[in-house]
């Protein structure tokens, strides 16, 4: 079975209906919960999905994204991945390695755990972030 990383670039997006992908962010996790792939979002990404969703959106839209995620743990949709000691102190490595000033701790963090993983693919939103990398977006 293939193996994806989920960023929050794509979680946002599907929680906001006023988010210009938001429906790319909705035919995306529709398509992943008929296809044969393990997705995958770091313990990172879900407390930095969270953590803009209730920025922008309220106490209620996170937490019905947390419950979402939770469910979709539960059915064996979505795995959490938490981040090792050895992937922080290789995410800093990446971080001094990237100039770009939009290219986040969490970010870094996914691209080592996606290494540690051999995952190829992501679904997320950020091109530019990636695109460096041997990672494909996913969508």
């Amino acid at each position: 079975m293939d193996r994806l990383l989920i960023d929050s670039s794509a979680f946002v997006p599907a929680a906001d209906a006023m988010h210009p992908l938001h429906q790319r962010a909705r035919a995306g996790f529709l398509k992943l919960s008929v296809a044969p792939i393990e997705a995958i979002a770091t313990d990172h990404v879900f407390g930095e999905s969270f953590t803009v969703i209730r920025r922008r959106l309220g106490n209620r839209a996170a937490r019905d994204f947390l419950r979402q995620c939770e469910r979709s743990e539960r059915a064996g949709a979505l795995r959490m991945e938490c981040v090792t000691r050895w992937d922080v102190d290789r995410a800093r490595v990446v971080v001094f390695r990237v100039r770009s000033k939009k290219f986040s701790f969490v970010d870094a963090l996914n691209i080592v755990v996606a290494e540690r993983l051999g995952i190829r693919a992501i679904f997320g939103f950020d091109r530019r972030l990636f695109d460096p990398f041997d990672i494909t977006r996913w969508i």
